[in-house]
């Protein structure tokens, strides 16, 4: 599908193709993809999570009252912002294993209680500094989102650097096998005595760590703390995932797939802009998409039952 698309596009747009062009799909593909890794994680064990639109919101919140000094000076400010990415990581880590204990602590089906942490973290974080955009001054903050290396903007190397880590464990460690068990039969993977309960943790930390991160990108990029950070973020990063390859139903996914779908997402919207296509049918196209990738994957799932 991304390669019948991009000819598509390049067809019919000869920017479509420039070196400028390609650097800039990967560029703002690289937020969605680090956030789509942490979600296979969490989809490949059958489970959902709705609320990291809202838990990266919170996670810079945090990560921008520790950070931020009002009325310091440049020097001062430029050290302190710095702290911005530790402490941002850690509190998306600790939201992310927040989620996985109301799930794994509460039994609550991860739909229903990622929709309340979705509403909780939201209003925490429009708590905690209002519904007004907050403003980084030029400093360490902006150095991921706004340095590059080689001609090649640094989010694409931790994009590179997360995706590469994350399929070393889904494909070589004990904890990815876990995870696909788990998510193919979570019943025979208790009876066969592995820890569901401790994997389930897992994947909803890395995903919390995960989208910490992306998060991280976006702010350096833009320079402010907008108050409507990560809105409808994450079924941007579900639709990547799906789209990818990886099953709703679990136990099925690559890392790969998911980073695929989150470029195939970017290169819809880039191409349609450069025909200027009307805005309103990016969303439908993107629509279409997803359902067509359901439809297969529920189609595949048939076929391997028979």
């Amino acid at each position: 599908m991304l390669i019948i698309i991009t000819i598509l596009f390049a067809s019919v747009s000869k920017p479509f193709f420039s070196v400028s062009n390609l650097d800039n799909i990967l560029l703002q593909s690289s937020a969605t993809a680090i956030a789509a890794v942490g979600m296979t994680f969490v989809i490949i064990i059958a489970e959902i999570d709705i609320s990291i639109g809202s838990l990266m919101s919170l996670a810079m919140t945090v990560a921008w009252m520790v950070a931020v000094v009002p009325g310091a000076k440049a020097e001062e400010a430029a050290a302190v912002n710095a702290w911005v990415y530790p402490v941002g990581v850690v509190a998306g880590l600790v939201l992310g294993l927040l989620n996985g204990l109301v799930i794994t602590g509460l039994r609550i089906n991860s739909l229903i209680a990622t929709l309340a942490t979705m509403f909780a973290f939201r209003g925490a974080a429009l708590k905690m500094v209002g519904a007004s955009d907050k403003a980084f001054l030029p400093s360490a903050v902006m150095f991921l989102g706004r340095r590059d290396l080689l001609g090649v903007g640094l989010p694409v190397y931790v994009m590179i650097a997360v995706a590469m880590l994350g399929a070393l464990v889904l494909g070589r460690a004990p904890v990815g096998r876990y995870l696909y068990a788990i998510g193919g039969s979570q019943r025979s993977a208790m009876e066969t005595g592995l820890p569901v309960n401790r994997m389930k943790l897992v994947a909803f930390g890395v995903s919390g760590l995960c989208t910490a991160i992306a998060g991280l990108i976006i702010i350096s990029q833009v320079g402010t703390l907008q108050a409507s950070l990560g809105t409808g973020f994450e079924f941007t990063v579900i639709t990547a995932v799906v789209v990818g390859g990886t099953s709703l139903l679990g136990g099925r996914g690559t890392i790969a797939g998911s980073i695929l779908g989150a470029i195939l997402l970017v290169v819809i919207d880039n191409g349609l802009n450069l025909i200027n296509a009307s805005v309103y049918i990016y969303d439908v196209v993107k629509g279409v998409i997803l359902i067509a990738a359901v439809m297969l994957d529920v189609l595949l799932l048939r076929h391997l039952q028979e």
